[in-house]
């Protein structure tokens, strides 16, 4: 999943110990309140993955409050673009969203189970049930 030539930025935790192995590896030492440093041209920093993580969690909480495991990559996706535009006015924004739905139409596909996203109603939470059965 993490490209052999990658050049991984990672705090002083021993988490990733393992993916690091045969990769390019810096750290910052958080535990001494260093955050960001440079190396030649280069600034070694964790500061943009943390950006992205506090947008996704910003997401998670404020928009959508859970997460479908079956659908994690959209969600991943969304926010990576979301990400990755962060710096553009609304405008170029949605001009740059408007290119990337030329040709396609939007549709869910079915779910493991073989519906759209809907539980048989005996599966459904109380709140969602409909009470005007035929």
């Amino acid at each position: 999943m993490v490209s052999d030539d990658a050049h991984l930025m990672t705090d002083d935790s021993t988490v990733l110990k393992s993916v690091t192995k045969n990769r390019m590896h810096s750290q910052v030492n958080h535990s001494a309140k260093e955050y960001a440093r440079m190396e030649g041209d280069e600034c070694i920093s964790t500061n943009s993955v943390e950006s992205f993580f506090a947008l996704f969690n910003r997401g998670h909480y404020g928009i959508y409050h859970h997460f479908n495991h079956w659908y994690l990559p959209n969600y991943l996706k969304e926010f990576d673009w979301r990400y990755n535009v962060r710096k553009l006015g609304d405008r170029e924004r949605t001009l740059v969203a408007l290119r990337m739905t030329g040709g396609k139409r939007l549709m869910l596909k079915p779910s493991r189970r073989g519906k759209y996203c809907r539980l048989p109603e005996k599966e459904l939470p109380w709140y969602q049930m409909s009470y005007h059965r035929k």
